[in-house]
């Protein structure tokens, strides 16, 4: 049986981390809201794993009912180089359009289960870390561009 160890967030959060462990890494399985308000917590936990020298994490979106821009640019910028290898696991709308949308999928895989994510990490990473680096640059423009349409 796996453990589940909630993390500690902030009061007025709504956005609840768990962590677990992981065959290939942590999994952080969020709930909730991923927005300006909370990406700070993501930002954190995933801080305090990236010191502990994780190669790989999961992060499930599955439980975020909400995501905006702030939330976007977190996930973009958790993908930068030199980090853990992150994937993530959305199959919720309007969640994993709106990944799409913003161009995430060109910076971190998305899988629709935790279980393929999972797998995922076990995997060899097959792009290039240039293609990553350009992806994240179109990720990044997109998200730019759209804050100027608002």
């Amino acid at each position: 049986m796996i453990s589940s160890t909630p993390l500690p967030t902030m009061a007025t959060s709504p956005l609840t981390v768990i962590r677990i462990p992981g065959p290939h890494g942590p999994i952080l399985r969020c709930q909730g809201s991923l927005t300006v308000s909370t990406t700070e917590v993501l930002r954190r936990d995933l801080g305090l794993l990236s010191s502990s020298g994780h190669g790989g994490v999961v992060i499930n979106l599955n439980g975020i009912r909400q995501i905006d821009q702030d939330g976007v640019l977190a996930l973009v910028d958790l993908a930068e180089p030199g980090r853990s290898r992150l994937v993530l696991a959305v199959a919720t709308e309007p969640t994993a359009g709106y990944l799409h949308l913003t161009g995430v999928d060109r910076v971190l895989p998305i899988y629709r289960t935790e279980a393929e994510a999972v797998a995922a990490l076990a995997r060899e990473d097959d792009t290039p870390e240039a293609g990553r680096a350009e992806a994240r640059e179109h990720a990044l423009a997109v998200l730019k561009h759209s804050t100027q349409l608002q």
